[in-house]
């Protein structure tokens, strides 16, 4: 990330995140899903996690594609799901 600031990373991994999470169109989804998983790489607050695994869980219910695996993969490298079970999302909703 050669001359962005960490602001400027954090900014883009929002807009990311809030494009995913309004535009319903299902063709946009299937490209967001790799854009979702590396912005939530550099989110450091719970509710944005939130976001993430829930705009994750809509397109899985939704469409088809396989998302779990993704969110798996994030609550893993957040760490802030270990222990916390009333915190926990259930991918099969």
């Amino acid at each position: 990330m050669r001359g962005l600031s960490a602001k400027s990373v954090l900014w883009h991994a929002r807009q990311i995140c809030a494009i995913s999470a309004s535009n319903m169109h299902h063709g946009c989804w299937t490209n967001a899903l790799q854009p979702l998983w590396i912005a939530g790489k550099v989110m450091s607050h719970y509710s944005e996690h939130m976001a993430i695994v829930e705009t994750l869980i809509k397109i899985e219910r939704e469409t088809g594609w396989a998302t779990a695996w993704r969110a798996e993969d994030l609550k893993d490298f957040w760490g802030d799901y270990d222990n916390d079970d009333d915190r926990d999302v259930d991918m099969d909703e």
